[in-house]
């Protein structure tokens, strides 16, 4: 939910939200407004409302904020900081956002069904996600292949990493190493194969007596590509994401592995590390990134030339 917004609130900080907007077609009567090289409507307030003469502050606001992000996108980098485009958008939302979208292959992602807010006092904020009935292997066609970046057919959907304002994002080392980063920690808890499995036998356990009735209302049958049954259906979807996360796995470097014996004593035992490809690991020793912004080892970076015996009260960081 955001802040509600009343035509008296001409100041900040009420002035600065909530406000939501959508990417997506206008609704009657609408027209939006340009942002930062994007179309956007008014979701809330709505665009008769906030063009109303005493609710001019709040369209001026929201455009001057729109007019400040499009510098920030053009001109700045994850490494900036507060003072760079990190200072306007929520830099995780937008990276989670986006991941979904193209872990299922939404093929119209972030051109239609877009949503995201300006919290009062906050930071432009991807979400809430919405629409995907044309992706992980729908019947749309254009998301069958899930080892592609982008549909070769039909209009070949959502050019995820060169559409308006993801282009700015992902032109910065930092935000495309920030994104790896994520994608990664989230493989290994919440976008493992097995956990999302879990998901869809629940998700289809709870639908199973009602998917009946649906097929005797509807006739709505399943793909006999996949058996013609629900349960072939569920079957493809999971063999679909798998493949799905295969390919992403594929496209970045992995990450490096630490490597001790079961019940091994980190104090008195040396720990190794190893990585499936013919690359350098660097670590530190005190919590921070061995990466500078760039990509560069940092100047507390270790180069990992064999096994060792972590020093006490030591945390390791590796790349």
């Amino acid at each position: 939910a955001v802040a509600r917004l009343f035509p008296e609130h001409n100041q900040e900080p009420e002035l600065s939200g909530g406000y939501l907007f959508k990417i997506d077609r206008a609704d009657p009567g609408d027209s939006g407004f340009n942002g930062a090289g994007q179309s956007i409507r008014y979701v809330y307030p709505k665009e008769v409302e906030i063009e109303r003469p005493e609710r001019d502050p709040q369209q001026q606001y929201v455009l001057g904020f729109f007019s400040d992000f499009s510098r920030a996108l053009n001109r700045t980098t994850l490494a900036d900081g507060e003072s760079g485009y990190a200072g306007l958008l929520d830099v995780e939302a937008a990276i989670d956002h986006h991941l979904l979208n193209v872990l299922a292959f939404n093929v119209d992602a972030l051109r239609l069904s877009g949503y995201f807010h300006k919290p009062r006092g906050g930071k432009l904020t991807f979400g809430p996600i919405w629409d995907f009935d044309r992706a992980l292997g729908s019947t749309d066609g254009r998301d069958n292949n899930p080892r592609v970046w982008r549909s070769a057919s039909g209009d070949r959907g959502t050019d995820f990493f060169n559409y308006p304002w993801w282009r700015n994002l992902f032109r910065d080392l930092d935000f495309w190493q920030r994104y790896i980063d994520r994608y990664q920690s989230l493989r290994s808890t919440f976008f493992r194969d097995t956990h999302i499995h879990a998901i869809i036998d629940s998700m289809a356990a709870e639908l199973a007596e009602a998917q009946v009735r649906n097929l005797e209302r509807w006739n709505q049958r399943p793909r006999g590509t996949y058996g013609g049954t629900y349960q072939g259906e569920i079957n493809h979807m999971k063999e679909w994401l798998s493949d799905r996360l295969d390919f992403m796995d594929s496209q970045f470097v992995a990450r490096p592995s630490i490597n001790m014996p079961v019940g091994a004593n980190p104090a008195a035992d040396k720990l190794s590390m190893s990585h499936p490809q013919d690359v350098s690991i660097y670590y530190t020793l005190d919590g921070s990134d061995p990466r500078n912004p760039g990509g560069n080892p940092s100047d507390q970076a270790k180069l990992y030339t064999g096994p060792f015996q972590l020093p006490p009260d030591q945390a390791l960081t590796l790349v």
